[in-house]
């Protein structure tokens, strides 16, 4: 079970744009307009070589034409990792 973060601790948490994520990544269950969880765990491995277990797969709806399907939820990550290949992959466009 993960603890509910206050919006301002949301405000203050890192937004990256990852070229070498393969995923997007969010730690704050609050962001997510809809969440479940996953048939089958990620295991993530973070900058430091740690290893974190993902809690549930997800959608994140940022206005009507951004929405960012199959996000990762990671308790308490503290970055929200945004990756510019599916980024790009779900809008059809090029870099």
């Amino acid at each position: 079970m993960y603890v509910l973060e206050s919006l301002d601790q949301i405000k203050q948490s890192s937004w990256i744009i990852d070229l070498g994520a393969f995923n997007h990544i969010f730690g704050s269950a609050l962001l997510f307009s809809s969440i479940s969880h996953p048939k089958i765990s990620h295991v993530i491995t973070l900058a430091n070589r740690s290893k974190v277990t993902s809690q549930g797969v997800g959608q994140i709806s940022f206005s009507l034409s951004l929405n960012l399907k199959h996000v990762i939820f990671v308790p308490n990550c503290p970055s929200n990792l945004i990756s510019l290949s599916q980024l790009t992959k779900s809008l059809n466009y090029f870099i």
